[in-house]
């Protein structure tokens, strides 16, 4: 049977922020889109075809392994504990069938003054403060909040995050404010890894992150604690344009073809992911290289969702500030 897509034409209900619930018990909220985005999801419906199939799958995965012909859309899957949610998936890339779980987005990075306030909860909306040490925690709990259709524009945390059981991370760089129609098409880096190492950590970056490599400041060692450095592979784009796009400072100390978990800095902050890189050893501040802070850093210049990226008193794309392309895009992930 061909999946369930675009049963109702509307999105399904997704958790709103600060609500936790275990896998299978996701909490719902009425969350609205504007008109902009409805209209991708109805075209995306039309392309597809409203189809009216009830079998529903557990992933994109099992939707293009069951129907090899499904194409780039919005699908309707099912968590172990039968709550039906929708999902968008890439059916193209490396035989199809990703499910986009997630995506960082810093809306107020040219904001001086707003380092880890409103809209920062890949990081902390709660300000920088010493007691704040664990940011959000929204890399390690069951917290859900933003959506697929706007997941360019505002941070995205699907209950796939959390609920599925994935080999692989595949990761793709996109213009901020890119509609849902174009996030394949306008992505101006797209990279996976290959070797199956979420299976080494739980199935999930949630469980990477809550059981293995939690992200808390002024608790672990420079550089021991640094988590796992995993080899990608580049399905557009290449990693000589991760260099270019980096702080000019940050790229002698940095090796590209990977992606790094939880680095740790020599003022023992913690930072979430860093995406197309491996920090060597020698990186005294890899705040300039990744995302996602610990919420209370050695200084408020590297807390936020695009930690120091955009460093004070530095230019865009000169000293330790990154080029504009790379701050003003959104980091996308995916699960297969």
């Amino acid at each position: 049977m061909a999946p369930r897509s675009f049963a109702n034409g509307r999105p399904g209900p997704q958790g709103p922020p600060g609500k936790r619930g275990p896998p299978g018990n996701v909490a719902h909220c009425s969350c609205s889109l504007d008109d902009t985005a409805e209209k991708e999801i109805a075209q995306l419906k039309d392309k597809l075809g409203n189809t009216t199939k009830t079998q529903t799958y557990g992933s994109c995965k099992d939707i293009k392994l069951a129907n090899p012909d499904s194409n780039d859309g919005v699908y309707t899957i099912r968590s172990e504990g039968g709550y039906d949610y929708q999902v968008y998936c890439d059916m193209q890339t490396n035989g199809g069938g990703w499910t986009l779980v997630a995506s960082v987005h810093e809306n107020n990075i040219r904001d001086g003054g707003g380092r880890c306030t409103q809209g920062d909860r890949w990081s902390s909306e709660q300000g920088w403060k010493q007691q704040g040490n664990r940011g959000d925690g929204n890399w390690e709990n069951y917290n859900t909040f933003g959506h697929f259709a706007s997941a360019t524009s505002d941070d995205y945390k699907s209950p796939a995050y959390f609920e599925l059981q994935a080999e692989d991370l595949m990761m793709w760089h996109t213009p901020n404010d890119t509609p849902l129609l174009r996030y394949n098409t306008s992505s101006f880096l797209k990279y996976r890894t290959t070797d199956g190492f979420l299976s080494l950590y739980g199935g999930n970056l949630r469980s990477l992150f809550a059981d293995h490599y939690p992200i808390v400041s002024q608790t672990f060692s420079f550089p021991d604690d640094s988590g796992p450095s995993i080899p990608v592979v580049y399905d557009h784009g290449t990693s000589i344009q991760i260099l270019e796009l980096l702080p000019p400072n940050s790229v002698q100390y940095v090796d590209v073809g990977y992606v790094q978990f939880r680095a740790i800095s020599t003022n023992r902050d913690a930072f979430a992911i860093c995406p197309g890189i491996r920090n060597k050893p020698t990186f005294l501040y890899p705040s300039q290289s990744c995302l996602g802070s610990s919420g209370y850093t050695y200084s408020i210049t590297y807390c936020g969702d695009f930690s120091g990226l955009l460093h004070n008193g530095h230019a865009v794309g000169a000293g330790w500030s990154a080029r504009q392309q790379l701050l003003e895009s959104s980091f996308l992930m995916f699960y297969k």
